[in-house]
């Protein structure tokens, strides 16, 4: 077997010596990278607690944990016969020698390889420190605590009849922008409890006057750095030779529109004579130019009039400032990067709050931090957990990276690897976490840290995933480490020629450039492995504005024209969600096709079931 296109970068994220991240797109063989790292760190370390691998589902663990000790299994017998197969079973043999000299006796106790979930993890620490964790007796781990936020959150509006004057007129102040709809503020409170993670560094700490505005200003700075870089992306799109034509044409349209005391943001290039910059004071220009150059739908406009600041005029000069305007939108009418910056601009917020919009804040301030203290004390009550606060405690644990707790200096001197997979999948949290797990380590002192995701494939939004992680990783690193960038190409999964449709089809979808402050990731083409096979590939066949019935008929005919094709063929039939099969199931029934599923139809309609009903 030939070694993939991308053997050399296989081969150095095997060096224990140095960290790294890895960008392993789908069918890129990630997992069994993971594990000849792992099986190679085994060789280099005095206890195999020394290495740890972390994975977001236990499934994932538990498969890893029995693939290496497969590998190590396999290492007591001979070499194999695949050429490819023989590379992993050398680092195996010794990572096994070094088992059998230190007496780890992994095949008789197996839990001392450490691959679990982050969450594992978590509990784990909060286990060790109970008393730096906040928790006494151990709580029961529930996957959706909705409940319990609605309740804490019920809890905190109801403080509108507290003694405590503070509380009772931040409620207030919230149910006044909410036109009193309690139960809009309970939905608005319950939400964000979800996401406490995110905003609880903020809003719990310093809530007199002046903490109040320093947490202000915090706010607006950052909202100047998001309209500077949109700003920026805009400014770099428009072309050189066409700034000067967009100043005259935009400077013009506002003196007309001034004429008619029209309240159009286009007003704001009035008397200008440079070209805008992309500083946050200059967002109105900015503004006027999405107003002039786009429309409401975010589309290039194809016509002007005197609504734009070009009325009906046959003679000079109106005559030559409309036709050089669309001599502009015909220059531009291709420039799509250009167009969807300016239509975001369109979208961005003041970067200054108005008093109103600070009074609110102000009172969520102080309510935020209420309701999560209701929702600690409800944890308390009914024995009860979410998956967050596991999280958020055994940040706590672990102290901070200027001031380390007595268990993180432990499990400094305990972990020396740390692997880490689906990275693109962390939360802020527990992103947080790796830091202080990793809070000593520095570039060569012989610890590595190694991450392992793709961006592209970030799909656990709803554990507060933040994918823009991934990409801060790459380039300012983590703590004091310093990650060298990895990025696999080989894809041994699909049909080549399904690769190439994916290439083609996808690059379109992803922007040209990653932005880290929109999580938006470009794209990365990868490289078959695969041999094409003869009638392999994509088809598209769009059913638009059909009825459910005249889809899952033509269910039926692929499958159908399939088979005759390749009459031994498995086909898989994917749908978003199980309601989706109610027309798919009584046509395939119908059609005679056998089919079988995993969780497609309720248990109510088995056979077995409705018998022992009966």
């Amino acid at each position: 077997m030939h070694h993939p296109p991308d053997h050399a970068v296989r081969e150095q994220a095997l060096l224990t010596d140095r960290s790294f991240i890895v960008q392993a797109p789908a069918g890129s063989g990630k997992t069994e990278l993971l594990i000849r790292r792992f099986i190679t760190l085994l060789d280099t370390v005095a206890e195999p607690e020394e290495v740890v691998a972390i994975t977001f589902t236990r499934k994932a663990a538990a498969e890893m944990r029995e693939r290496v000790l497969e590998a190590l299994r396999n290492a007591k017998s001979g070499p194999p016969r695949k050429e490819y197969e023989r590379a992993q079973w050398e680092v195996a043999r010794q990572a096994w020698a070094n088992n059998q000299r230190r007496k780890w006796r992994l095949e008789r106790h197996p839990s001392r390889l450490r691959i679990q979930t982050i969450d594992a993890l978590c509990a784990a620490l909060t286990r060790q420190m109970p008393w730096l964790s906040r928790f006494g007796a151990p709580l029961e781990v529930v996957e959706n605590a909705l409940e319990l936020y609605r309740t804490a959150a019920l809890e905190t509006v109801r403080l509108i009849t507290s003694d405590d004057e503070s509380w009772a007129n931040a409620v207030s102040t919230l149910l006044m922008h909410l036109d009193n709809q309690v139960d809009r503020a309970v939905d608005l409170l319950t939400e964000m409890l979800r996401y406490r993670d995110r905003w609880l560094r903020y809003f719990g700490g310093d809530s007199t006057a002046r903490g109040t505005e320093r947490l202000r200003a915090v706010l607006e700075e950052a909202w100047e750095g998001v309209v500077h870089q949109q700003l920026e992306t805009a400014l770099q799109a428009v072309p050189a030779q066409a700034r000067e034509d967009i100043l005259v044409c935009a400077a013009y349209a506002a003196e007309q529109l001034s004429m008619d005391s029209l309240d159009n943001p286009i007003m704001a290039w009035r008397g200008a004579s440079d070209f805008v910059g992309s500083k946050p004071a200059d967002l109105p220009r900015w503004r006027g130019l999405n107003k002039l150059l786009l429309t409401g739908d975010g589309d290039w406009r194809r016509r002007i009039d005197k609504r734009t600041g070009f009325p009906v005029d046959k003679h000079q000069p109106g005559a030559a400032m409309k036709s050089k305007m669309e001599q502009v939108l015909a220059f531009v009418s291709t420039n799509e990067v250009l167009r969807q910056a300016l239509h975001q601009i369109g979208r961005l917020p003041d970067v200054r709050y108005s008093q109103q919009q600070w009074d609110v804040l102000s009172a969520l301030t102080h309510l935020l931090p209420l309701a999560a203290a209701q929702l600690k004390v409800l944890f308390v009550q009914q024995g009860q957990v979410d998956f967050l606060e596991i999280n958020l405690r055994a940040n706590e644990a672990l102290g901070s990276l200027d001031s380390p707790s007595d268990l993180a200096l432990r499990l400094d001197h305990q972990i020396s690897h740390l692997l880490v997979d689906e990275f693109q999948d962390t939360s802020l949290t527990q992103h947080r976490l790796i830091e202080l797990l990793t809070a000593g380590w520095v570039d060569g002192d012989g610890r590595s840290l190694f991450l392992v995701g793709d961006p592209m494939q970030s799909i656990y939004r709803f554990r507060e995933a933040e994918v823009g992680l991934f990409v801060d990783v790459r380039r300012h690193g983590i703590a004091n480490l310093r990650p060298e960038t990895l990025t696999l190409s080989a894809n041994f999964r699909s049909d080549g020629k399904v690769v190439e449709w994916v290439d083609g089809t996808f690059a379109e979808c992803f922007p040209d450039e990653t932005d880290f402050s929109r999580g938006a990731v470009g794209f990365t083409p990868s490289h078959a492995v695969v041999s094409p096979l003869d009638n392999a590939g994509v088809s598209v066949h769009p059913l638009c504005d059909v009825s459910d019935e005249v889809e899952a008929q033509k269910v039926v005919d692929l499958i159908r024209h399939t088979w005759r094709r390749r009459p031994k063929e498995k086909i898989g039939v994917l749908v978003r969600a199980r309601a989706h099969l109610q027309y798919i199931l009584p046509a395939l029934h119908d059609a005679g096709i056998a089919y079988s599923g995993l969780d497609i139809e309720q248990l109510t309609g088995q056979p077995v079931v409705q018998d022992l009903l009966s």
